[in-house]
């Protein structure tokens, strides 16, 4: 959670490439913590989809 965080502040403050990292980083680990069945029902409803979004909108600056 925090490095969802992390990469929030990354791309409010601008800082584009190093939010893109952060959160690259942060749905691997998810997605990991998925495949191992460990990962908590607020990641799959909130964290996974909010990073999602987010390098959505990233990406297309």
């Amino acid at each position: 959670m925090a490095q969802v965080m992390l990469g929030e502040a990354f791309a409010n403050a601008r800082r584009l490439r190093e939010g893109c990292a952060v959160d690259t980083e942060s749905l691997a680990a998810f997605m990991r913590l998925k495949t191992m069945g460990r990962l908590s029902q607020l990641d799959l409803d909130h964290n996974i989809a909010l990073l999602e979004t987010r390098m959505a909108k990233t990406a297309q600056t």
